[in-house]
């Protein structure tokens, strides 16, 4: 199957840039201590921005860097270490080798969402001031057909925090009544419009879930989420409805449109 993705728009990278930026960022000699007192023992998948200062100092702008790079791994603070250790990529390790300040930040997602997710991230920090040499998203393949989008980061969880299992939820629309507004815990996901197939990543657990549309009835819901949920959004003339779905693993790939229930095939492209 094509693993092609459609563009992303200039707002939503902006957005996301300006997320990202705004995130808890920490020196790599910060990191490099919170590694060794505790972060060595924590094992959760994620992706990562490296950003790279001019000189020892980091500027009170955090868009002031020099340059940056973007990566993913199943253990991320494991793979920001060996960065951080002259392991890994040679742009980073030029850049502390010669005295500048370098920052970190992990972003922790689900493993399902890590190719989206570095695949968002390097399009939103530009390759132009990336050492990143391709557009990221090589290591795994998701075959869901989703939308990856960044949620809110209140929607996930402070990396520094004890460990939380993450898990990729798919939210889809059907009904031609206009574009709905999609609420978790109060807080906005996406816009969504018939076949609207999106994905981000929520902790285990239960969650308040909202839909709604100016001159509709809100859709409200409890769900407890766990591995394979997808929320169904359904618009009709006088309501919105919302429900919850578990996928089952042993049905096809279906398209956008589909309304049967969706699967994820999480697999090694190499395989």
């Amino acid at each position: 199957m094509s693993d092609s993705k459609s563009p992303i728009s200039s707002a939503r990278l902006d957005s996301v840039k300006s997320s990202v930026l705004k995130g808890r960022f920490v020196s790599a000699d910060r990191f490099l201590s919170m590694y060794d007192d505790r972060l060595h023992s924590r094992r959760i998948p994620g992706c990562y921005v490296i950003l790279v200062y001019k000189g020892r100092h980091a500027s009170r702008n955090p868009e002031n860097y020099l340059m940056g790079y973007v990566g993913q791994s199943v253990n991320v603070f494991s793979r920001v270490h060996e960065h951080l250790v002259g392991e890994g990529n040679e742009g980073v390790r030029s850049a502390i080798k010669a005295g500048r300040r370098v920052m970190v930040q992990p972003v922790p997602c689900s493993a399902e969402s890590l190719n989206d997710m570095e695949r968002l991230l390097i399009a939103a920090m530009s390759r132009d001031r990336l050492y990143n040499m391709t557009d990221g998203g090589s290591a795994w393949r998701c075959r869901d057909r989703s939308d990856f989008i960044l949620a809110d980061k209140r929607l996930t969880f402070d990396w520094d925090s004890p460990p939380m299992p993450l898990c990729r939820t798919l939210a889809s629309c059907y009904g031609r009544s206009g574009r709905i507004r999609l609420r978790v815990d109060g807080i906005p996901v996406s816009t969504l419009s018939d076949g609207s197939l999106i994905s981000f990543d929520l902790p285990k657990g239960p969650h308040s879930v909202k839909a709604s549309r100016i001159g509709r009835s809100s859709g409200t819901m409890e769900a407890n989420i766990g591995d394979g949920c997808e929320i169904v959004v359904s618009s009709g003339m006088l309501k919105v409805g919302v429900k919850m779905l578990r996928r089952r693993q042993d049905v096809p790939v279906p398209s956008k449109q589909s309304r049967r229930e969706d699967c994820l095939e999480f697999r090694n492209p190499g395989s």
